[in-house]
């Protein structure tokens, strides 16, 4: 059976801090732009699709390269709903056209700050399944304090078992999870402040705009 390499992109309407934060305008593009573009010089990767609700959102994915061969049924689009449905929704598809996925990467269009040449080499390790997306400030800080503790180099390495039971718990994800010939979860140390941005609120936003106008982010590759 073939097997691919696969980027979902979750993409739902129906943001409340930010009315239709994904395809909110930044610098001349929806937000969810900066993800696809990305997304799509990404070597090794057979299909970027956008997993949304919304035709209109699917439209605009489409417009910047991405694939939307299925809309997320609305009760797998709520803000409390689980990413589980809407992961089987990907796998589902692909198994009804007689191809296995090998890779399925997650990237979050709320985490757009993501250099070209880091996630390259992010996703050409991965063995199976993990998230793109970034951490939160307070994960950062106590890896950095395991590090100077314990005089580790980093990116380390950690089993559940050990994360579970330290005060670093797993960080989900600038490089999340790659669980398969190696045991255990990869962690990388994110240096960079702006790849710690996580599009929550209108000031979140306002940052980001500032950040692209200023030019003070290399993505790796142009956005345009």
């Amino acid at each position: 059976m073939e097997m691919l390499n696969v980027i979902q992109i979750p993409a739902r309407s129906g943001s409340q801090r930010i009315k239709d934060k994904n395809i909110v305008d930044v610098c001349g593009l929806p937000l969810m732009a900066y993800t696809i573009l990305l997304a799509k010089r990404l070597k090794g990767i057979d299909h970027v699709i956008v997993n949304t609700d919304s035709e209109h959102y699917a439209a605009i994915a489409r417009e910047f390269g991405a694939e939307t061969p299925f809309l997320r049924p609305k009760e797998l689009a709520t803000s409390t709903a689980s990413m589980q449905g809407a992961h089987e929704m990907v796998k589902d598809y692909f198994t009804a056209q007689g191809v296995a996925i090998n890779k399925l990467i997650e990237m979050y269009v709320t985490s757009p700050f993501r250099n070209l040449q880091t996630i390259q080499g992010y996703v050409d390790e991965l063995d199976w399944r993990a998230g793109l997306t970034t951490c939160h400030h307070m994960d950062i800080r106590m890896l950095e304090m395991q590090i100077t503790q314990k005089g580790e180099t980093h990116p380390i390495s950690m089993d559940h078992r050990a994360a579970e039971s330290s005060f670093v718990k797993p960080i989900g994800t600038f490089l999340a999870s790659s669980r398969g010939r190696e045991a255990g979860d990869r962690f990388v140390l994110i240096k960079n402040p702006f790849e710690l941005i996580d599009i929550d609120t209108e000031q979140d936003l306002s940052l980001m705009q500032d950040v692209v106008a200023a030019g003070l982010y290399d993505f790796g590759t142009q956005m345009i």
